[in-house]
């Protein structure tokens, strides 16, 4: 392997830790909780390393909101590609919800960083409000499940993909993802969700 390519890999290495390590301090300390130095010290490189990829705090936390959104979409693609209509997609899109918020900590915080960082000046605040493509998406899988007779008709799906984000998120603050409950307590919610909303699903006993 030659110099550049050698050069190449260990920035790449070097970035990814920088990205790694605030996304877990960010996610247990918050943004404004997080200092440079902390950063620095946690991802195990300097600050002259830190600021040949990233020009300010701000950029490193819109780098991680970009990659934590990445990540949701390669999961959402998994999970639904499973089933074939929308009222069971949308459950899928559930349990890939639930997983990233107790594999990967930064997916359940989310939100508070994007409302921490829209205070930023010089960010582009055009993806920083993740709960509009949820909701975006929930809609449209409700739209489906209402064409394919599993959604009372009724219900307006936009409107109940509104509730049903707002309550997710809501519920992800108040259970501890690490606890045994938690797996309980997500199928509480979805059952109950999924009923007030007017969804029929085979894939989940509601």
């Amino acid at each position: 392997m030659d110099q550049a390519a050698v050069r190449t890999d260990k920035a790449e290495a070097t970035r990814r830790r920088i990205v790694d390590a605030s996304a877990r301090l960010f996610a247990e300390h918050g943004y404004r909780g997080t200092s440079l130095s902390d950063i620095i010290a946690a991802s195990g490189s300097t600050k002259g390393g830190f600021y040949f990829h990233f020009a300010s705090k701000a950029e490193l936390a819109s780098a991680v909101v970009m990659e934590a959104e990445e990540d949701f979409q390669a999961d959402v693609v998994a999970a639904v590609s499973e089933y074939s209509r929308g009222a069971d997609q949308l459950v899928a899109l559930v349990g890939a919800l639930t997983a990233a918020a107790r594999d990967r900590p930064m997916a359940a915080r989310i939100g508070q960083l994007c409302e921490e960082l829209r205070s930023e000046p010089d960010v582009d605040r055009a993806n920083l409000y993740p709960h509009d493509a949820w909701v975006a998406l929930v809609t449209g899988l409700l739209q489906k499940a209402k064409a394919e007779g599993d959604l009372d008709p009724e219900t307006d799906p936009e409107e109940a993909a509104v509730f049903a984000v707002s309550a997710f998120v809501g519920m992800v603050e108040l259970i501890d993802q690490e606890s045994e409950e938690s797996v309980a307590r997500t199928h509480s919610h979805l059952q109950f969700t999924l009923r007030a909303i007017g969804l029929r699903t085979s894939a989940i006993a509601i």
